[in-house]
C-alpha cells in the first residue's frame, strides 16, 4: 500500500498570524487596556493548541451593561 499523494502543508508564520489576529480584533473590540488585547490574542492561540494539554481554563466574556450588544434597530 502506498501513500497518498498530499502536497506538503504551507509553512505558517506565526507570529505574522498573531498580528493579524492581534490588528482584527482591535478593530472590532474595544478592550479595557492594551494588555486585555494581547491577553486575548495569546488565548485564541492557545485555543487551537487545546488538545496539547490535559487541562485548559476557560475564559468569561462580560458586557459592562445588561443587553450591551443588542442590534441596533431590533435587527437579529
Amino acid at each position: 500500500m502506498t501513500a497518498p499523494n498530499v502536497p506538503p502543508r504551507e509553512e505558517i508564520n506565526g507570529e505574522q498570524t498573531l498580528n493579524q489576529v492581534h490588528a482584527a480584533f482591535g478593530k472590532y473590540v474595544v478592550f479595557p487596556s492594551a494588555e486585555a488585547r494581547d491577553a486575548t490574542v495569546l488565548w485564541c492561540a492557545a485555543s487551537h493548541a487545546q488538545q496539547a494539554w490535559e487541562h485548559a481554563p476557560r475564559m468569561a466574556v462580560l458586557s459592562p451593561e445588561k443587553r450591551c450588544g443588542i442590534p441596533i434597530n431590533g435587527c437579529r
